[in-house]
């Protein structure tokens, strides 16, 4: 049995595929070799909830977050980097100080004109100190922000962050583990 495909679906998908094209062509970002350089500011707009190991309710947190990273696009559109994460938290009357690093993969899906949709996930590290204890998790995350590309070289995004901690310890323990859901703006540049 021979399937004809109408002459308007093929010249949808001609059109679809060269409005890709041209918006990738447009900025240009996302090329091999293309290096990224970000930071993500967690305005921490959601949902943050911690899973306590003997089911006592934790008291509220806040927290401030900064993660300069670095991409490199292996090939079109594909990126592989790194970020660190740098943190202040207050639970309660303790202050926390928090230093994290990990690696991270992400693919830019070119949508219009100087718009692009750039998800990336991967883990992180972290180490926390208070005044009294030491701690450390392994946190797993995805990041799905749209891009604005106003400028050459210059991107602005904003987007959901979602993370989840695969263990956590606490002097030696275990400890909370946290769920978190935000949204969360960055800024950057390539080159």
């Amino acid at each position: 049995m021979l399937v004809r495909i109408p002459a308007v679906a093929v010249a949808v998908a001609l059109v679809l595929t060269a409005s890709v094209a041209g918006a990738q062509d447009v900025y240009g970002f996302g090329g091999p070799g293309q290096v990224a350089i970000s930071s993500d500011f967690s305005t921490q707009i959601g949902i943050h909830s911690e899973i306590a190991p003997d089911g006592n309710n934790p008291s509220s947190t806040t927290t401030v977050m900064l993660a300069p990273a670095a991409d490199v696009f292996v090939a079109q559109n594909f990126s592989v980097g790194g970020q660190m994460l740098l943190s202040w938290q207050r639970s309660g009357s303790r202050d926390m100080t928090g230093l994290g690093i990990g690696p991270r993969v992400g693919y830019d899906v070119p949508i219009a004109d100087k718009f692009s949709f750039w998800p990336k996930g991967g883990v992180v590290y972290m180490g926390w100190n208070a005044e009294d204890f030491s701690g450390a998790r392994l946190t797993a995350f995805v990041y799905a922000p749209f891009l604005f590309h106003p400028a050459p070289h210059f991107f602005v995004g904003f987007g959901p962050w979602f993370d989840m901690d695969l263990w956590s310890r606490w002097r030696g323990e275990a400890a909370n583990r946290n769920l978190d859901l935000a949204l969360t703006a960055t800024v950057g540049g390539w080159f």
